[in-house]
């Protein structure tokens, strides 16, 4: 008997630098570490509950660096749901969002969910975008949003944000297998042959 329902698949974008590795370790393990850049994309998981059904959560971490870039296409056509982060402290990364939404919406299925994280927040002398500028950037692109510290994770941002887009994206995703399930069903019943029976009194002969 399998241990969980749905497997959902869940890439991270962003430019360099900007915290992708260090969100999903504090996700994964609520601690922080420093981590070395990421080079191509990084797998981890997540066995998450939602509505009552076991979910994998597959955590896609990719490489912000330009010569990187090609190699996320595979994943986003296969994402169920998107985080994009920025740095509040570097506007450059907050400017890059244009291109990585083009590139998500362009590359994944229709109904992706996006999630879009403003990090590292606790760096409060440093900060260059405001949580305005953020908000209404996802209000413009419908995105959720949120702005969190992986460092400090004040309120558990982090997880909530996380899950926020791990629901989103599992319901759904959990909807279409009942689908594909009922689906399935009825083509069964409907190749089952219908044998109808004489009655062998009205026989003659």
């Amino acid at each position: 008997m399998a241990e969980y329902d749905a497997i959902v698949n869940v890439v991270l974008v962003g430019e360099a630098s900007v915290g992708k590795t260090a969100l999903i370790q504090r996700f994964l393990t609520d601690s922080f570490e420093s981590t070395l850049p990421t080079l191509g994309v990084d797998l981890h998981k997540k066995l998450v509950t939602i509505d009552d059904k076991g979910v994998v959560v597959r955590l896609f971490d990719t490489a912000g660096q330009e010569k990187f870039r090609s190699v996320t296409d595979d994943y986003f056509r296969k994402a169920n749901g998107v985080v994009m982060v920025y740095d509040v402290t570097q506007k450059d990364t907050f400017h890059s969002l244009s291109y990585w939404l083009a590139k998500v919406r362009e590359t994944s299925p229709a109904n992706v969910k996006i999630m879009l994280i403003g990090n590292k927040i606790d760096l409060i002398e440093r900060r260059e975008i405001g949580n305005a500028e953020g908000l209404a950037f996802a209000q413009q692109n419908q995105l959720f949003f949120t702005e969190t510290s992986a460092l400090s994770d004040e309120g558990g941002k982090v997880g909530l944000g996380f899950m926020q887009v791990i629901e989103e994206a599992g319901r759904q995703v959990l909807i279409q297998l009942q689908q594909e399930t009922n689906s399935e069903i009825e083509k069964e019943r409907k190749s089952v042959p219908v044998i109808v029976e004489r009655d062998k009194k009205s026989r003659c002969c």
